[in-house]
C-alpha cells in the first residue's frame, strides 16, 4: 500500500521514466505542493478534528456556531463537548432530548421530568441531578435551559439530590408492670 502522505508520481510510473530528471522535478514539485495541501486540509477539518483543535479554535468554532451556554471560562473537555454536538442539538432544539443533554454535559447525569408526572403546570418541567453539586454550575445551567428551551415551556426548578450513607441504629426496651389495686 502506498503511503498518500509520503508518496511522489515516481513512485507508480513505470521504471524507464524514473531516471529522467524533468520527471524527477516534477514529482518533487507535485509531492510538495500536495503535502502542503493535505497540511491545511487537516487544519481545515472541523466537525472531525475537534479533538485536536486548540483552546483558542474552539472558543472561535463556539462563536460561529452560536453556542448559547458556551462560555470561554469551561474546561477544554467540556468545550470540545459542546463544540462536538452543538450541531445535533440545534437539530432538536426546544425537545426535552436537548434539554436533556445539556444537563448531561454541564451536569454529569440528570433527568427532565414534565408536568404530567410531577402533577405541575401542563408546560411546566423540572430537573432533577445528582450530579455537580456547585452552586454556580446550577445557575449558570438554569440560565442555559432558559435560552433553548422551547418558548411555551416553563422550568419550574432544578432539584439535586444527595445520596446520604449512614448508619442508623434502632433501640428499644420494652417493661412490664403490673399495677395492683388495693381497697
Amino acid at each position: 500500500m502506498i503511503d498518500i502522505f509520503n508518496s511522489h508520481i515516481v513512485d507508480v510510473l513505470p521504471h524507464k521514466f524514473k531516471s529522467d530528471p524533468e520527471v524527477l522535478a516534477l514529482s518533487y514539485a507535485v509531492s510538495t505542493i500536495l503535502n502542503k495541501y493535505f497540511h491545511s486540509l487537516s487544519k481545515s477539518m472541523v466537525i472531525s478534528g475537534i479533538d485536536n483543535l486548540s483552546e483558542e479554535v474552539l472558543d472561535l468554532r463556539a462563536i460561529e456556531l452560536d453556542i448559547p451556554y458556551y462560555t470561554s471560562d469551561m474546561d477544554i473537555e467540556t468545550k470540545r463537548k459542546l463544540v462536538k454536538s452543538a450541531i445535533a442539538l440545534y437539530k432538536k432544539a426546544g425537545t426535552k432530548a436537548s434539554i436533556r443533554a445539556v444537563v448531561q454535559t454541564v451536569l454529569g447525569n440528570g433527568e427532565v421530568i414534565e408536568w404530567d408526572k410531577f402533577n405541575g403546570v401542563p408546560g411546566s418541567f423540572k430537573i432533577v441531578t445528582s450530579g455537580s453539586s456547585d452552586t454556580e454550575a446550577l445557575q449558570e445551567l438554569t440560565k442555559i435551559i432558559k435560552k433553548i428551551k422551547n418558548a411555551s415551556a416553563t422550568l419550574i426548578a432544578v432539584e439535586r439530590i444527595i445520596d446520604i450513607k449512614a448508619a442508623v441504629y434502632i433501640g428499644g426496651l420494652v417493661q412490664s408492670v403490673t399495677i395492683q389495686s388495693v381497697r
